[in-house]
């Protein structure tokens, strides 16, 4: 999976820019919640969703849910495991 490839990329680098940080640290930089927050607004930003007042989020675009569809297929074939849709 390359998001978690560039992740770990990104910690290694952090972890060669500022030797002797600690797990703590790099987990407030590289939180989660954060993590969904970008993808969410890189998402916003290239047309795929929308934000709705209130929070709520929609699609706007089909061209990556059916890329990621291609790729949950894909590796279900490459585990033996059966398609659901």
């Amino acid at each position: 999976n390359m998001s978690e490839t560039a992740r770990r990329i990104r910690i290694l680098i952090a972890l060669v820019e500022e030797p002797g940080s600690t797990a703590k640290e790099l987990a407030v930089q590289y939180s989660p919640v954060d993590m969904v927050s970008n993808r969410i607004t890189r998402l916003e930003e290239i047309g795929q969703i929308r934000r709705l007042l209130g929070g709520e989020v929609t699609l706007t675009g089909r061209n990556f849910v059916t890329l990621a569809r291609v790729f949950r297929f894909a590796r279900r074939l490459a585990l033996g495991k059966q398609w659901h849709g």
